[in-house]
């Protein structure tokens, strides 16, 4: 009887009180693109077959850069898992027009498969990437009403664009600028063209 009731405990101990049952796994898709578009809302694909099973604690993000310069826009998406953040989505605007437009989303969930936006339909909001500071809306080749001081070739593409567009430039632009920006985890670095300010001298865009 004695015996019985020690491998009772014994099987109790493998098996380890409910619990400590171990969690289910988390999955994510998982992937990276690069890409330019004149039509990001409508032709940006940003499904992936791959998936990834993340460690315990963790969530799935995806994440998108939306740099539009002149005609075209530089999209830049990530998926996959992430250890650090806190469930929330974001959408801000880090440069209004005219000149480029840059465009951050981001997005941390905790349910399996959640980071799954195939487009920019719901994203890429026109009516905001036209929109400048002081809330009037500048059309693609509209005039500003007052004559600004600079114009700047305003580009981007994945190599070059000699023949880049001359665009009217914020009031407080102080140059013209071209360099190329490495982003981490990618494959091809930006090449841009755009205004200067004495803001962004102090911030990426």
């Amino acid at each position: 009887m004695r015996a019985r009731r020690v491998q009772s405990l014994l099987f109790f101990l493998l098996l380890g009180p409910p619990s400590l049952a171990l969690e289910p796994s988390l999955y994510c898709h998982r992937g990276i693109s690069t890409s330019i578009e004149k039509d990001p809302k409508r032709t940006f694909n940003w499904t992936t077959e791959k998936v990834e099973t993340c460690d315990s604690g963790s969530f799935c993000q995806e994440s998108l850069l939306m740099i539009k310069a002149g005609a075209k826009t530089a999209v830049l998406g990530t998926k996959g898992c992430v250890t650090e953040g806190t469930l929330a989505t974001t959408y801000i605007q880090h440069s209004p027009p005219p000149g480029i437009i840059t465009v951050s989303y981001s997005s941390y969930c905790e349910e399996s498969l959640c980071n799954s936006k195939g487009s920019l339909m719901e994203l890429w909001r026109e009516e905001e990437t036209q929109r400048t500071p002081g809330g009037e809306t500048w059309g693609l080749r509209e005039a500003p009403s007052v004559a600004p001081r600079f114009h700047c070739p305003t580009c981007v593409a994945l190599g070059t664009c000699p023949n880049a567009p001359s665009l009217p430039c914020p009031n407080d632009t102080i140059q013209c600028y071209q360099g190329r920006l490495q982003i981490t985890g990618g494959t091809c670095p930006l090449f841009l063209r755009k205004c200067f300010s004495s803001w962004t001298a102090g911030h990426l865009f």
